[in-house]
């Protein structure tokens, strides 16, 4: 026999044989169960009915790539909270094709870093993130001289193209 909230949570659903600890919440008339509380504290006996609610903690996004082409993807929380930029360029070139070292990905005007996690740019429930490819070549200098090349081992041109397409009129 359960005494504790989450050894109710911990046991075997019922109706799926699964576990569903995380994102179960437990209701007995009308007040949600705290974990750490004893079924007694509720006055829960043997035959009381329990309300179970699972939430869903999958997150939907789109990937859009400079095609114009969308592509649909789904992580749950947790997995947005452990997984990196890289992983998911990962997972873009197994879609996409396009090598990870040559993607750029922009969320909100953002660009993500590699080393970053999906959760720190707070990507929600149908959001979009755009790809488009990196480019290799020249730089610009708009406050001096001009010129062809990767100057100083940098690629900025993409960058400032970006900044461009996204002023406001």
């Amino acid at each position: 026999v359960q005494e504790h909230v989450t050894d109710l949570k911990s046991s075997n659903h019922p109706v799926d044989n699964i576990k569903l600890i995380g994102s179960q919440q437990l209701i007995f008339n009308g007040r949600q169960l705290e974990d750490a509380a004893k079924l007694s504290d509720y006055g829960i006996q043997h035959e009381s009915t329990i309300h179970s609610v699972v939430k869903s903690t999958e997150i939907s996004f789109f990937l859009k790539n400079y095609r114009g082409q969308t592509f649909g993807m789904k992580m749950d929380e947790d997995e947005m909270k452990s997984c990196l930029v890289l992983d998911l360029k990962t997972r873009i070139r197994a879609i996409e094709g396009t090598p990870e070292d040559q993607q750029k990905l922009i969320h909100l005007t953002k660009l993500l870093e590699n080393d970053r996690t999906l959760s720190h740019y707070n990507i929600e429930n149908n959001s979009f993130i755009h790809l488009t490819p990196k480019l290799r070549g020249g730089e610009v200098h708009p406050q001096g001289p001009g010129g062809m090349g990767d100057k100083g081992g940098k690629n900025e041109s993409m960058e400032n193209l970006f900044l461009f397409q996204t002023t406001p009129n």
